[in-house]
């Protein structure tokens, strides 16, 4: 029997990991494919999983800490469980604050290698954030270094100088990868699925910082949409991610937000299905005052 080929997409937070998912769903049912998802999300409500829960997708969400340590041990079974379901191609999105060096270890266990073939890691890298990683750049350089597949993402926010060099630097930490520049993980996803894995020599494994910690606060009633962006403009430095699900006054459905630093966006969500979703926020960073949150995100109510 032919092993079901297995990908893990890694990438900071904010780089576009859920985009790609997409578009390789996309790609794998239109080939007639069935795949299954892995979803792990840092915070205690997976956001991004709610995003492809919709779509009828056999999907195992793992919330609440990373699948590379406090997650580590659920990641085989959910494997299991999708071969069960008979997918014939698994996708793990891992959270952002994820070290794929460690989550190797995981998809080439025993129980798992007569049955799925690691095919490729494949890593999305912010190209107009990189600069700004500061002290998390050390974790980022670990997702790039293990990565078979590199997509250079956000190449339309950054110009042409600071890509040429943030390429170079890319190049310098994994030579061996595949690349693609990209906006809005716009991929050529058959190239991309055709990459295979190879051996890397990898370093130990970058710390999570303990520091980073991850609060979901109920977005109450309806929102003022003015007020809430200047909440998400107004988010603290501190802040390296936040995203969710929320009411605004002035459109009738409710709408998904993602930030970055520096960048959000807001767009209509049919939550028909995720009605338990429908306003929370989930903020990921350092040195996070939660009453100070809770405040200016209550003050947003119309």
């Amino acid at each position: 029997m032919n092993k079901v080929p297995l990908y893990i997409v890694s990438g900071f937070l904010g780089s576009g990991k859920t985009t790609l998912m997409q578009r390789l769903l996309d790609y794998a049912v239109a080939q007639g494919l069935r795949p299954g998802v892995i979803v792990n999300d840092f915070g205690a409500v997976n956001i991004d999983g709610a995003e492809l829960r919709r779509q009828g997708l056999a999907l195992a969400e793992l919330s609440g800490g990373c699948v590379c340590c406090s997650n580590a041990s659920q990641l085989p079974p959910a494997v299991k469980r999708l071969l069960r379901n008979q997918s014939d191609l698994i996708l793990v999105e891992t959270s952002g604050l994820a070290n794929p060096i460690e989550l190797l270890d995981q998809v080439t266990m025993p129980w798992l290698v007569p049955d799925v073939q690691l095919a490729a890691v494949i890593t999305i890298v912010d190209a107009a954030g990189w600069v700004a990683l500061g002290a998390m750049g050390d974790l980022a350089a670990d997702q790039v270094r293990c990565a078979d597949a590199l997509i250079i993402n956000k190449c339309d926010l950054s110009d042409a100088t600071a890509l040429a060099a943030l390429v170079d630097a890319l190049t310098a930490l994994n030579p061996s990868a595949r690349q693609w520049l990209t906006s809005q993980a716009a991929v050529d996803v058959a190239s991309l699925l055709a990459t295979t894995n190879q051996p890397h020599p990898l370093p130990t494994p970058t710390a999570h910082d303990p520091h980073i910690r991850s609060l979901s606060l109920t977005a109450p009633a309806a929102l003022d949409r003015t007020c809430f962006e200047q909440f998400l403009a107004a988010l603290p430095a501190g802040v390296l991610r936040a995203k969710g699900i929320v009411q605004t006054s002035d459109f009738p459905i409710t709408s998904i937000f993602q930030y970055t630093p520096g960048h959000y966006n807001l767009y209509p969500f049919d939550i028909s299905d995720t009605e338990l979703l429908s306003g929370v926020v989930v903020i990921i960073g350092q040195e996070l005052d939660e009453a100070a949150l809770h405040a200016a995100l209550h003050a947003c109510v119309a």
